[in-house]
C-alpha cells in the first residue's frame, strides 16, 4: 500500500472502479505490485534526465514535461495537471484542480520576473528555491508524481543559476517534513535542507 492515499471529490476518474489504484498502462490492479514498477520506471527515466536534463524555459510547460517524461511508462496523463476537484495527503489539502493552470502561471511569472539565475549568491538563491518549492507543492498539480517532478525541475533550475542540488545527500522523513512545512510558509526546515544539499557549481 502507498504510505499516503490521494482523495479527490467523486468520481475520480482516475482510479479503477472499486479501488484505490491509479488507472495505469499495465493494467495493474495490485497497489503494491504497482508502486514496485512504478519505483522502477520512474527511477530509471531520473538517471536518464540526470544525464540529459529536460530543455525548457523553467515555467509550468516545463514542469509539465518533466512530469510527462518521468510518468510516460506509467500513464496516460503523464504531464498533465489533474482536473476539476482537490486532493489531499494526510491532513493537507491541495488546491482545487480547476485553478492549477491559472496559479501556476501567476506563480512561474514571478519566477521569472525575479531573474532566479546565477544573479542570485548562495543565500539569496536557497530562500527563493524553498519560496517556490513550497508554492509548487502547494499547487500539486499533478495526479501522482508532485515530489519526484518537482524535486527534478528545482535541481535543473539548479544547475541553470550555477548550482549543484544533490537530492541524494537529504533525509527523505526530514525533506517530507520540511515540505510541510514549506507549504504552510515556514521554510527554515527546507532551508536547512537545501544549505546541506545546495552546492556552487559552474558558473563560468
Amino acid at each position: 500500500m502507498r504510505e499516503f492515499e490521494y482523495h479527490s471529490e467523486s468520481p475520480d476518474n482516475y482510479l479503477y472502479d472499486g479501488a484505490c489504484i491509479l488507472i495505469n498502462k499495465f493494467g495493474i490492479r495490485d497497489s503494491d505490485t504497482l508502486l514496485d514498477v512504478e519505483r522502477r520506471f520512474t527511477a530509471g527515466r531520473l538517471i536518464e534526465l540526470s544525464i540529459t536534463p529536460i530543455r525548457g524555459l523553467f515555467d509550468f510547460a516545463h514542469l509539465k514535461k518533466i512530469h510527462a517524461y518521468i510518468f510516460q511508462d506509467l500513464f496516460d496523463w503523464a504531464g498533465k495537471p489533474r482536473q476539476a476537484g482537490f486532493l489531499s495527503k494526510s491532513k493537507t489539502v491541495f488546491r482545487r484542480g480547476e485553478y492549477i493552470d491559472s496559479q501556476a502561471m501567476e506563480l512561474f511569472s514571478k519566477l521569472k520576473f525575479e531573474k532566479f539565475s546565477r544573479e542570485l549568491d548562495k543565500t539569496q538563491f536557497i530562500e527563493r528555491l524553498s519560496y517556490f518549492m513550497g508554492e509548487v507543492n502547494a499547487s500539486h498539480p499533478f495526479r501522482e508524481g508532485n515530489g519526484r517532478t518537482s524535486r527534478e525541475f528545482f535541481r535543473e533550475l539548479s544547475l541553470n543559476a550555477g548550482y549543484d542540488l544533490d537530492w541524494g545527500n537529504a533525509d527523505k522523513g526530514w525533506l517530507l517534513a520540511a515540505d510541510i512545512r514549506a507549504f504552510r510558509q515556514h521554510y527554515a526546515p527546507l532551508i536547512t535542507i537545501l544549505e546541506r544539499t545546495v552546492q556552487t557549481g559552474d558558473k563560468s
